[in-house]
């Protein structure tokens, strides 16, 4: 997996944070024009542009809200800088409201190839009470004028767990998002973090969000939902069409190096993780941290992300041979060649899998 790398950009704006978010984001467009100065500048001067680029991910933020010029420049320069795959996937981040038809064409033009949409819920209710002011008719118009402008490959963001959220009304939204085109849906669990809005408003009993029996149970409907609609799992959030897989995602999830560009953005190359800072001034000022990784920290991380594939993770990498073998006798886990995986029925309860085996 070591003969290519992949890039990741990191667009820090938003019109207004959500209250579930604890991103790098910010609100204040002034500095806009500055913020892709130091980037472009960061970019240029990168001294890791030997190996070619396998894929590009724009992400935020909302890369969207920004004037589509400072993305096509930045683009245009990493094309210039780098050594780009001819069958290279260009994603970027796109919220539905701050989707135009002339910003899409213009992605489009620059080179992009896949969209992701942060859509969460088509519930308007649902949305309003996470702090999200958006639609169902704007993700509808934005997916179609993606379409229309010759996008093929339309990735969707849901959240799961939201107060009143039930299956049947994630079985609607699915099918919904399937016939305006959607080729990959992401499926996240709602993730409570301190330093939130939403974190104060569960303390204050202001928010309920489903418990996780009742999340574990969704997601395994939706899973039986996704698959007869033609969506096949391949990570365990992360469902595609064939042909539709994610490159960028699946390259993190098997620890190919990348290269990461803007406030807060990090990078893994050569064995070692280049983290930039989380606030601005220490960003514009250069700053950044670096550590080296120890092989026993790689193969960890190896097993934990490889695990949460379809695809698995070497047997000879599981060090601990005890937890492996009762896992395989119950079912739980499934041996094929030298790869150990997990079984379907049990991605629900991947977290407490992986701590038994590392």
């Amino acid at each position: 997996m070591n003969d290519s790398q992949m890039i990741y950009v990191h667009i820090p704006f938003c019109k207004k944070r959500c209250d579930y978010c604890a991103f790098v984001s910010c609100t204040n467009f002034q500095i806009v024009e500055k913020y892709f100065c130091f980037l472009k500048n960061e970019i240029q001067s990168c001294k890791y542009n030997t190996k070619p680029i396998s894929s590009i991910y724009f992400g935020g933020g909302t890369p969207s809200v920004v004037d589509e010029k400072y993305i096509c420049e930045t683009l245009s320069l990493i094309k210039s800088k780098f050594k780009i795959m001819q069958n290279c996937e260009i994603s970027i981040e796109c919220n539905p409201e701050s989707t135009t038809l002339s910003k899409l064409k213009a992605f489009y033009k620059a080179g992009f190839n896949r969209i992701s949409f942060g859509v969460q819920s088509l519930n308007e209710k649902e949305l309003l009470k996470i702090g999200r002011n958006q639609n169902a008719v704007q993700v509808k118009n934005a997916m179609k004028n993606a379409l229309k402008v010759g996008f093929e490959n339309l990735s969707v963001d849901l959240l799961l767990g939201l107060e009143g959220q039930t299956c049947k009304s994630l079985e609607k939204q699915i099918e919904q998002l399937n016939m305006w085109g959607a080729t990959h849906l992401s499926l996240y669990m709602l993730m409570i973090e301190e330093n939130t809005k939403l974190f104060k408003n569960v303390q204050n009993g202001l928010y309920l969000p489903l418990e996780d029996e009742i999340c574990v149970q969704l997601y395994d409907l939706l899973f039986k939902k996704l698959k007869e609609l033609g969506f096949y799992r391949y990570e365990v959030s992360n469902f595609a069409k064939n042909g539709f897989i994610c490159k960028h995602n699946l390259g993190y999830w098997q620890m190919k190096p990348y290269l990461g560009f803007g406030v807060s953005a990090h990078s893994f190359i050569d064995g070692k993780r280049i983290a930039n800072p989380d606030n601005f001034m220490d960003y514009f000022n250069g700053k950044y941290n670096i550590e080296k990784c120890n092989q026993q920290s790689l193969n960890e991380e190896y097993i934990m992300l490889g695990l949460r594939t379809i695809f698995g993770v070497e047997e000879n990498f599981i060090k601990n041979t005890k937890q492996l073998n009762l896992l395989l006798q119950k079912g739980i886990v499934i041996k094929s060649n030298s790869k150990i995986r997990v079984a379907d029925d049990y991605f629900g309860v991947l977290n407490q899998i992986i701590l038994k085996l590392i």
